[in-house]
């Protein structure tokens, strides 16, 4: 076997591992509560009444912030391994025909990177949410 190829595919595996065990940290990070879906998370968000409410659904918002880090760091890992792998001649020959597939790894990272940014935005919004309506509630409701 060509010895680029046997380097080239233990990168890869190195690459894949890393992206594996990154992924599972994420779901662990996440605790033990079961991840919601985006679209039951927006109707718990609309059908938030009660502060307790906006202060779960703020704590579901965050975590899966936390866990958009998480991938966003797995995928700038990828990225910076793809970008570490030996380059062959078409990238320097025709860098347009080259596989493009670390670029394509930073943006998925910083996708992932926007989505936790909205998604934190989302949950500081329910926060203050829940700090109005304790407020009022403690107010005896005037």
């Amino acid at each position: 076997m060509n010895p680029m190829m046997t380097t080239m595919t233990i990168a890869a595996l190195g690459a894949t591992a890393a992206i594996l065990f990154t992924t599972l940290g994420a779901a662990r990070a996440a605790g033990a509560e079961p991840m919601v879906g985006t679209s039951q998370l927006h109707k718990l968000a609309k059908g938030a009444v009660t502060a307790a409410d906006h202060v779960k659904v703020a704590r579901m918002f965050r975590l899966q912030a936390e866990a958009l880090h998480a991938k966003a760091a797995a995928h700038e890992d990828a990225a910076k391994e793809w970008e570490a792998l030996p380059k062959t001649a078409m990238t320097y020959k025709w860098p347009a025909m080259a596989p493009l597939k670390g670029r394509q790894e930073r943006e998925l990272a910083l996708q992932a990177q926007r989505a936790a940014r909205e998604l934190l935005a989302l949950a500081s919004k329910h926060i203050e949410l829940a700090v109005e309506l304790r407020e009022v509630e403690s107010s005896g409701g005037q």
